[in-house]
């Protein structure tokens, strides 16, 4: 029997920062360009073989971002809005060669949300001659808009109908997949709004947060003690898992999970004011799979 193992990262950047004529309207984590000049770095201390990220909007982010990871990474991004929109925000990043990439922006969401934002899913092909053809669906499901809390039942409504279509999406590309992942910030998780969270079980997803043993390891991903989030419009929001990993319980014949965990939430940025923050107000999670071949 041989083992081979890949590793998946979820993180969502936290580099949203809405400008109208050069003007900043709206930061709702602050520091964007200090810490996005930390995110490259961040990159390169957990170096997994795949990054499901959200929320890095600007092009010259996303354009710096390939330049320093040129020859390591194949990228696909989607970067169509309308008008005073911002893009979707997802990015795929793979040491393995990308075969198809596809953007399917969410059908339903709160309209606030849905002037300001190109809010989807966007769902890769890869392939890889050790892991075998490996679906993903990097998503970014809604908040709530801008006026809302995110456990709001018209929240939770609005997700779970973004949910039942990023299911949709990824049923479609395991015909082509050997392996289907699902990740990215569900703003959902045990802790909140759990009936979204359990939609990903109803429809034969499993968590993989949940496959290993932690210990006194970090257990959530946002939490509103950071101090990013402190002053931020969700710091009423409780801690939280909202990040997510998620496999298909068919794809647990070939792929084990041996290792999903909480990363990137120590402070590692400088401040000029001689102060330490997160690279993100969000922290990673990352999961590593191993896939198993020959007889068992």
């Amino acid at each position: 029997m041989t083992t081979k193992t890949l590793s998946v990262l979820s993180y969502n950047f936290g580099l949203l920062s809405y400008q109208l004529a050069g003007l900043k309207i709206w930061e709702p984590a602050p520091h964007v360009e200090e810490r996005y000049d930390g995110v490259a770095e961040a990159l390169e201390e957990i170096d997994p073989d795949v990054v499901l990220g959200q929320e890095i909007f600007r092009a010259k982010h996303c354009h710096g971002l390939e330049a320093r990871r040129a020859g390591r990474y194949d990228i696909s991004r989607y970067d169509g809005r309308h008008c005073l929109q911002l893009n979707s925000g997802l990015i795929v990043l793979s040491k393995e060669p990308i075969m198809a990439s596809r953007f399917f922006p969410f059908r339903d969401g709160p309209l606030d949300e849905r002037f300001f934002f190109r809010k989807g899913a966007l769902a890769v092909l890869i392939d890889s001659k050790e892991f075998g053809r490996i679906g993903l669906v990097n998503f970014h499901a809604t908040v709530g808009g801008l006026f809302r809390h995110s456990g709001a039942k018209a929240a939770e409504r609005y997700r779970a109908r973004q949910i039942e279509q990023v299911v949709t999406i990824a049923a479609r590309l395991s015909i082509s997949a050997d392996c289907v992942l699902v990740g990215g910030d569900l703003n959902a998780g045990p802790q909140t709004s759990p009936r979204n969270y359990w939609q990903f079980w109803d429809h034969g997803f499993i968590d993989t947060f949940n496959e290993v043993e932690h210990g006194d390891e970090p257990r959530i991903t946002w939490d509103p003690n950071n101090s990013l989030n402190v002053r931020g419009p969700h710091r009423e929001c409780p801690p939280q898992r909202c990040d997510h990993v998620f496999l298909h319980a068919s794809s647990r014949r070939a792929y084990r999970i041996i290792e999903s965990k909480v990363v990137l939430n120590e402070e590692c940025v400088a401040l000029p004011n001689r102060k330490w923050v997160t690279v993100s107000d969000h922290y990673g999670l990352l999961t590593k799979l191993q896939r198993v071949t020959g007889p068992a």
